[in-house]
């Protein structure tokens, strides 16, 4: 599974205000300039976001965007699906036009079983867990003397 560059975004703009005080907003420009997703693009992804209850949206001068609940209770199964749909397709790994838990191709059974580990781990790992600095690290961003840039 590779994770789309929304999914990517996602992670990073609510990971950005993962690391701030509870409650405490951050406008798109600011979330942007630290983590490197364009405004444009950050702005659909939080209004997505905003839509299914990850983010909320305060207006005003101190406007912006903070998490709608605390980072533990977010899990990144939710922030995946929110920012992207479905985390696995249902198509047949082996390219058959026809392939279900009635008719299945001989990976069907295997490949079901591993989706639902997957997804069940994501599931209990928190936004929360993603928030250190080292884990927030984008590799070779010129921006930084260690290869990658902080978020």
């Amino acid at each position: 599974m590779e994770l789309t560059k929304r999914q990517q975004y996602g992670l990073r703009g609510l990971a950005y205000l993962a690391g701030r005080a509870e409650g405490e907003a951050a406008s798109v420009p600011e979330i942007s300039r630290a983590t490197g997703v364009p405004v444009s693009y950050l702005m659909k992804i939080f209004q997505d976001l905003t839509r299914v209850g990850l983010v909320a949206a305060h207006r005003g001068a101190k406007g912006g965007f903070s998490l709608a609940r605390p980072a533990e209770a977010i899990s990144l199964r939710e922030i995946l699906e929110a920012c992207g749909g479905p985390l696995f397709s249902s198509r047949c790994l082996l390219g058959n036009p026809i392939c279900s838990d009635e008719i299945a191709c001989a990976i069907h059974a295997a490949w079901f079983e591993a989706q639902g580990q997957f997804i069940a781990a994501l599931e209990v790992i928190p936004l929360s867990k993603i928030v250190r600095p080292s884990a927030l690290r984008i590799i070779g961003d010129s921006t930084s003397n260690e290869g990658g840039k902080e978020l």
